[in-house]
């Protein structure tokens, strides 16, 4: 760029263009350092804990919101769009839009008895919007703030690691199968995956209560203390 500036200052020299190339607040060597990726990164139930525990003390809505993203492994813009109508308690599911169409994700039996007073709650708002969460000004959530929010907390506890949304879908995958044993066609299907077998996708039947139950049989938290 400096080159080009000035050789540009000497053809043009005639009719005086001038260039001030800053020398003290840029730096024109400046390396630039690869991002670190967080694609490796996944949490620890007791990090999960930790997370949950704080958010509970500030804010029993964003608690909510992160058990749900933390127990389902919802994507967060799935959440995010997510309708109270959607919300289906007695199945203990939530139905959820994503990249391969329409998904249904389980919640576990003491979160369905929170989101039960969430509901009654939320059900009283008089408001043209439709999505289950809403922030303190009754509108739908920004793509940005549930990260912002983890964030925080993840800062006031001191927590270095770069846990995001995202990390939360990953985790539960991997606790499925490491604590649990999971068949992987059973955690592409409780994720809400394409399964690449012809059999399962095309032949296989798995209606609500079946599919509660294999969530239920490869749940990693059912002894975290959320």
């Amino acid at each position: 760029m400096t080159s080009f500036l000035k050789s540009t200052m000497e053809y043009y020299h005639e009719s005086k263009f001038i260039v001030i190339i800053p020398r003290y607040n840029i730096n024109w060597n400046v390396v630039h350092k690869k991002p670190q990726s967080n694609k490796t990164i996944i949490a620890t139930i007791p990090e999960l804990e930790q997370i949950l525990q704080e958010l509970r003390k500030q804010n029993l809505k964003h608690y909510l919101i992160f058990r749900v993203l933390i127990e389902t492994g919802m994507r967060k813009g799935e959440l995010i769009t997510a309708k109270l109508s959607g919300l289906h308690l007695n199945d203990r599911y939530i139905d959820g839009v994503g990249k391969t169409g329409d998904k249904i994700y389980f919640f576990s039996r003491g979160l369905r008895n929170l989101l039960k007073i969430y509901f009654n709650e939320r059900k009283k708002l008089n408001i043209n919007f439709g999505e289950l969460f809403l922030t303190k000004q009754f509108k739908p959530y920004g793509t940005r703030s549930f990260n912002l929010k983890l964030k925080f907390v993840r800062d006031k506890l001191g927590i270095e690691k770069n846990i995001t949304c995202h990390t939360f879908r990953k985790t539960i995958n991997t606790l499925r199968k490491k604590l649990k044993k999971c068949p992987n066609e059973d955690a592409k299907i409780l994720l809400g995956h394409k399964v690449q077998d012809v059999n399962i996708e095309s032949y296989t039947i798995l209606d609500i209560e079946d599919q509660r139950n294999l969530y239920d049989e490869y749940n990693p938290y059912d002894n975290a203390n959320f």
